[in-house]
């Protein structure tokens, strides 16, 4: 494994730490509005709730994309950042575009992990959006 995808993950871990402990601060401050239902659908009992975590996923990246170019406090921590395969900046709409892919991935991440780990180390919105991630340089 290379020396980025070890950043990479420990990235994910730091920011998916940030947005677990977030969403349940909320979920304990305001339990009675975030109650699951119960619905009758074919004679089987479906329950619906909303994630907040999920919730707080997407503001947490869309924050970021808009306001650090894409930089969280995990990308930051390990000096990592987002670029295009043509190696230049991305643009604030390529990088909600690929939030919004992550978005997709994060709900299924069992597959986006195997992606990630049995590739060179992208994952499935890095190939979708055609960035990369590289090792931030001294500025």
């Amino acid at each position: 494994m290379k020396n980025t995808q070890q950043k990479r993950i420990f990235a994910f871990i730091i920011d998916a730490t940030i947005v677990g402990i977030t969403s349940r601060m909320f979920e304990n401050l305001f339990s009675s509005l975030i109650a699951s239902k119960a619905y009758n659908v074919f004679d089987f009992e479906v329950t619906v709730s909303i994630s907040s975590a999920l919730l707080f996923y997407a503001v947490y990246f869309f924050s970021f994309d808009l306001t650090k170019k894409g930089v969280t406090v995990g990308k930051h921590l390990t000096k990592i950042e987002v670029t295009s395969e043509q190696s230049i900046k991305l643009t604030k709409l390529c990088l909600l575009k690929r939030t919004c892919i992550k978005l997709i991935g994060v709900i299924f991440l069992p597959i986006s992990a195997l992606v990630f780990l049995l590739t060179d180390g992208k994952t499935l919105h890095d190939y979708i959006v055609k960035t990369f991630t590289i090792e931030k340089k001294n500025s």
